[in-house]
């Protein structure tokens, strides 16, 4: 098939660096890597970012819900013969960690 058609396409100076740079990389001309990249090969998804994102929607949750559930228990420490039976003051400790190393991921 003839390649007799011309497709313009605008860049930035650090795109059209970058495509130079990895069509060398694969031996390919620089027509020949865009078509491979946007044709051939399935759109690379940057999981990171999207599992990062997802991630801090839930560990947001997990923090708000381990908050109302701290709040929750120093609201009823007046309680204590129940607590002291389920470590309350242990338990508390090991959730204020918790909710200080999630905090800490967002800052």
């Amino acid at each position: 098939m003839s390649k007799n058609k011309w497709f313009n396409l605008r860049v930035t100076e650090d795109e059209k660096d970058r495509i130079v740079e990895l069509a060398k990389t694969y031996k390919m001309t620089h027509s020949k890597f865009i078509i491979t990249q946007a044709l051939d090969k399935v759109v690379r998804v940057n999981r990171v970012a999207v599992l990062e994102q997802s991630t801090k929607f839930l560990l947001k949750n997990l923090a708000n819900n381990m908050n109302q559930i701290a709040i929750e228990l120093h609201r009823q420490e007046q309680e204590k013969s129940v607590f002291d039976r389920f470590n309350y003051r242990e338990n508390i400790e090991k959730l204020n960690d918790v909710i200080d190393k999630i905090n800490k991921i967002f800052k």
